[in-house]
């Protein structure tokens, strides 16, 4: 009898859980998002210290921002800044996504469970 029960209770979260795959999958997308942002927070504060502020050249993988480079310091810094803003929107909009993804899947599968 009891395995009855246990085999129930895995069709019903196994069924719930093809039902949501696809928001587990972008939960998963968010996730990866999040930590490549995370990854990505520190280079624009080593642009602005290295570059910027110590005038040593860019590496040649930086290559890409060298016209900003030459634009000036003030341009450089604030085009620098707006980078650490956007990744830290990014960052934020990533985390916010995929938290409200994984609560909402495992709210349904409650209520799911406490229906059946």
């Amino acid at each position: 009898m009891e395995n009855r029960g246990s085999n129930r209770f895995k069709q019903i979260v196994l069924d719930h859980l093809r039902q949501v795959k696809g928001s587990l999958f972008v939960a998963g997308l968010c996730m990866l998002g999040f930590t490549a942002t995370e990854l990505l927070a520190p280079w624009p504060f080593k642009m602005i210290l290295d570059h910027i502020l110590l005038d040593q050249p860019a590496a040649p993988s930086f290559s890409f921002l060298d016209g900003i480079f030459r634009s000036g310091k003030f341009f450089a810094l604030a085009a620098i800044s707006s980078m650490i803003v956007l990744i830290a929107v990014f960052r934020g909009a990533f985390s916010y996504a995929q938290i409200f993804l994984t609560s909402r899947v495992g709210y349904q599968l409650v209520y799911t469970l406490r229906k059946e």
